[in-house]
């Protein structure tokens, strides 16, 4: 059945350290910056809700965030052109997924 050509998973990509490091940086954000959604918690970085409600203002990405996406660009896993400029962190509870 047909598989979507432009999703695709790299295992393995962060060495143990930098998995521990994006670790402490995810448990070290500030409880605000986490949504509750169902089943699930959301932080949104690089972008925000416009004050009117309608559409998202870019932000600036945390620094060690937009370290992670440059290296994703520098390694050819996106395009220069088409470098992140936002995320969306989703963390699950046990038993929780998609």
């Amino acid at each position: 059945m047909g598989g979507i050509d432009s999703v695709y998973y790299v295992p393995e990509y962060l060495s143990e350290a930098e998995e521990a490091q994006v670790g402490a940086q995810l448990r070290a954000s500030p409880e605000a910056m986490w949504q509750p959604m169902r089943g699930r918690r959301v932080q949104e970085c690089g972008s925000a809700m416009a004050a009117h409600g309608r559409g998202l203002e870019l932000q600036q990405l945390p620094p060690w965030m937009a370290r992670v996406c440059e290296r994703l660009v520098r390694e050819h896993v996106f395009p220069r052109a088409m470098v992140p400029n936002s995320i969306s962190l989703n963390e699950y509870s046990p038993l929780e997924g998609i």
